[in-house]
């Protein structure tokens, strides 16, 4: 399967946190399908670890390089915005409120994970393209989604809570 994944390209140095600026780039994730779900994250974790050091060269250059049209129909994107621990402090927050979102893009599906910092509650937001994906297979993503969500809660004791956050 190949995908596009946000990838942060950060500078990785002391004061790397205080520049403005997104540092995002969308990189082409190839990975085999795995019908276990563990060794599927394992694989996912390994290719992206491979990638990291190439997460910088632009999705334009990319393309080209590549000679054809657009690389992936399907975009992944994981936010923490973990910076923000403490804001709920002395900033209002309603944590009980709905959140409603327009998501313009120009993928099929673009997947988009987030850790609201306060709570460490994860939101999933599907975005789909209805011309380009059927409802058919909208609704077998979001099955495919919600079933690897329940194995990981499963398999980690459904906390999510990591001690140290980085």
């Amino acid at each position: 399967m190949l995908t596009g994944v946000t990838a942060n390209g950060r500078l990785e140095r002391a004061g790397g946190t205080d520049v403005r600026g997104m540092f995002l780039n969308m990189v082409p994730l190839r990975f085999p399908v795995h019908p276990d779900p563990g060794e599927q994250a394992r694989a996912c974790a390994r290719i992206e670890a491979a990638m990291a050091p190439h997460r910088r060269l632009p999705n334009v250059d990319i393309t080209r390089l590549a000679g054809r049209g657009p690389l992936f129909d399907f975009g992944f994107n994981f936010v923490r915005f973990h910076r923000l621990r403490g804001v709920e402090r002395t900033h209002r927050f309603d944590t009980g409120a709905a959140h409603f979102s327009q998501e313009d893009t120009d993928f099929a599906l673009m997947t988009t994970f987030s850790v609201h910092p306060p709570e460490h509650r994860l939101a999933l937001m599907l975005v789909v393209d209805e011309a380009r994906v059927s409802e058919a297979r909208r609704d077998r993503l979001a099955e495919a989604y919600a079933t690897a969500l329940r194995w990981a809660a499963g398999t980690t004791g459904g906390t999510g809570r990591e001690e140290d956050d980085r």
